[in-house]
């Protein structure tokens, strides 16, 4: 068996639990992109990290990063994951191909949306669930608590252009506070194209 660091291993939790891109990334495509990316052999992550850390670009959006806030970037069996941690906070950040929407989530009708929420919900049930514009982006956002390992979760994430991006927040043990909760808000706002 593969050791594993503590972020690599909560952020397999949390796509083993079905919360990054919420259960609807396609393990298809990433495979094939793996497969594809080991055949021609180019290091080609669709995730990195600016030379001095301002800047993180995913796939086709870009975030910029919080003073003071560190981010590691890998890729975790074909899907790729940046992490950061503030106080108790851990966070991540991951995107993949999706076959559940084409084109983007904010396109999408009232009743799209809705069927799209129902979707990703009966993989795993949240405490709570809705959909908001934040920014530029329409966002599923998912409040999760759990009993073992006992800790609360909150997932907002968005599809544009066919890719599903979630950024995830979770502590051990306790709720989010309203401070943690207000930070994963706020990159999802800064989260734009580009």
């Amino acid at each position: 068996m593969k050791k594993r660091t503590i972020a690599a291993g909560c952020a397999a939790a949390i796509l083993s639990g079905g919360l990054c891109c919420l259960g609807i990334f396609s393990v298809r495509a990433a495979e094939q992109k793996k497969q594809e990316t080991a055949e021609t052999e180019l290091d080609s992550m669709q995730t990195e990290l600016s030379e001095d850390g301002s800047q993180l670009k995913i796939f086709d959006l870009s975030l910029p990063v919080p003073e003071g806030m560190d981010f590691q970037v890998f890729d975790e069996d074909g899907i790729e994951i940046a992490t950061a941690v503030a106080g108790d906070l851990r966070i991540f950040l991951s995107a993949g191909e999706t076959e559940a929407v084409e084109g983007s989530l904010g396109e999408l009708s009232e009743e799209e949306q809705k069927a799209y929420q129902e979707l990703v919900n009966q993989t795993i049930v949240p405490y709570e669930s809705w959909i908001e514009e934040l920014g530029d982006l329409t966002y599923l956002v998912n409040l999760y608590s759990s009993q073992e390992p006992s800790g609360t979760s909150l997932v907002l994430s968005t599809v544009s252009d066919g890719i599903c991006y979630s950024i995830a927040g979770y502590v051990n043990d306790r709720v989010l506070t309203e401070e943690e909760a207000q930070l994963l808000t706020t990159l999802a706002v800064m989260l734009k194209e580009g």
